[in-house]
C-alpha cells in the first residue's frame, strides 16, 4: 500500500482501506507502517491523517512467576518453569496445581507454594 494513494479516491490503496471486506485489517497494517490515524468522514469513507508524532511503543514487562517446591527429602527448589520441573521429576502437573491451589496437601511427597 502506498502512502501517497491512501486519500486518492478509487486508487488501489484507497479501495483496500474503504471498499474492502477486510478494510479493518488493511487500516491496522497501514497505521503500523506509517502511523497516523483514520478519521471517519461518512459511513463508508474515511481519510488518513498523518500525526505529527507517532507515540513510541510501551516496553513489554514480563512477569516471572516463581514457586518454591519442597521435595520429599526436605530440599527446597525455587523454580520459574513449573511444567519443565514436573517433566524432569516425573510429576503430574495437574496434581501439582491442585497442591498449589490447596485442594491437595502433597503430590508424591512434593509440596509447593508461590514465591521464593
Amino acid at each position: 500500500m502506498k502512502k501517497e494513494d491512501v486519500n486518492k479516491k478509487n486508487s488501489s490503496t484507497w479501495t483496500k482501506i474503504n471498499d474492502n471486506s477486510k478494510s479493518k485489517h488493511y487500516k491496522r497494517l497501514f497505521i503500523e507502517e506509517y502511523g497516523g490515524e483514520f478519521v471517519q468522514m461518512s459511513r463508508h469513507h474515511c481519510v488518513w491523517e498523518e500525526s505529527p508524532k507517532t507515540p513510541e511503543p510501551k516496553p513489554v514487562v514480563k512477569i516471572i512467576k516463581k514457586w518454591t517446591i519442597t521435595q520429599p527429602n526436605g530440599k527446597k527448589d525455587v523454580i520459574t518453569n513449573l511444567s519443565k520441573y514436573c517433566k524432569e521429576h516425573k510429576l503430574d502437573d495437574g496434581a501439582i496445581y491442585r497442591v498449589l491451589n490447596g485442594e491437595r496437601n502433597h503430590h508424591k511427597g512434593y509440596r509447593i507454594r508461590r514465591g521464593d
